[in-house]
């Protein structure tokens, strides 16, 4: 493209170089045509008709020469100027959209990411509040078992500390059997209830290859720590936060109502609901 610009460039340099010189060739026809009418004035007639057809000939073949010239420059000008090609008009064919690709283009759509709630927090504070309001231990049991549904705990254990020992209050989710072959833990024992009552804080059992897990949620009052809620646990619940948020409101209420051991010695137990739970996670919860 750049070459063809230069040429094009010289060939109109040449075209207004003609053109400059066919005026030129004008005037000095002009002058020749008033030197010449001086000259021949004394000519006869013959003399001076064949002078002047000479010199039209002469002027003629001039200026043709002059305008070849000029058509060759500018045939050369408009060989060598682009061309540009203006495209033939097609119809355009119709093409349906459907609506949600109209809006949305040729974008993924994004899908909100919804976490689903694991604890029904209206039932929660119901639970609360009755745990609150409770006056006596026979209602212990039933809110319990309101307990482990609000939780989607499969077992439950109340454990409560009197001296160095930590016993198996009651329970909800296993049988009066697994119930009685639970035995006192001693604080320094190597077991989660035993490790939440210790150091005051939740203990985690994280289930292994699909078993279930199990939490140790301590009961905390003015005194410290007067017994431990565990709980067992499916589907790595025992790792979800809002489980843990709940059953630590529930194990505040519990503090506040858990019976002494005076009140509620460890011999007598209330009676535990029926249930199905491994006897192993019982013992170690």
């Amino acid at each position: 493209m750049h070459r063809r610009g230069v040429r094009i460039t010289l060939l109109l340099l040449l075209l207004a170089s003609t053109v400059a010189a066919a005026f030129v060739l004008v005037e000095l026809d002009r002058r020749s045509v008033s030197s010449l009418v001086t000259a021949t004035q004394g000519l006869d007639a013959a003399a001076h008709s064949r002078l002047w057809a000479e010199l039209s000939l002469v002027s003629e073949m001039k200026w043709i020469t002059v305008g070849v010239a000029a058509a060759l420059l500018l045939s050369g000008v408009l060989a060598l100027t682009p061309r540009t090609s203006v495209p033939q008009s097609h119809p355009i064919e119709p093409v349906s959209v459907a609506p949600d690709q109209e809006i949305r283009g040729e974008s993924a759509p994004i899908e909100a990411t919804q976490v689903s709630r694991t604890i029904d927090l209206a039932s929660l504070a119901l639970l609360c509040t009755d745990l609150s309001r409770m006056t006596a231990t026979d209602a212990l049991p039933e809110l319990l078992g309101r307990s482990a549904r609000a939780l989607s705990a499969s077992g439950l254990i109340l454990w409560v500390g009197v001296g160095d020992r930590l016993l198996p209050l009651i329970g909800h989710g296993y049988s009066a059997q697994i119930m009685s072959r639970l035995q006192p833990a001693l604080r320094t024992d190597d077991t989660a209830a035993a490790a939440a009552w210790r150091t005051a804080q939740r203990t985690i059992v994280t289930g292994i290859d699909g078993s279930s897990g199990a939490i140790a949620v301590p009961l905390l009052g003015v005194d410290g720590c007067v017994g431990v809620l565990a709980l067992e646990l499916g589907q790595g619940r025992e790792h979800d936060p809002e489980t843990h948020a709940a059953a630590a409101l529930i194990a505040a209420q519990l503090a506040t109502v858990v019976p002494t051991p005076a009140a509620a010695p460890a011999e007598a137990l209330p009676d535990s609901k029926s249930g199905h739970g491994p006897e192993a996670q019982a013992q170690s919860a």
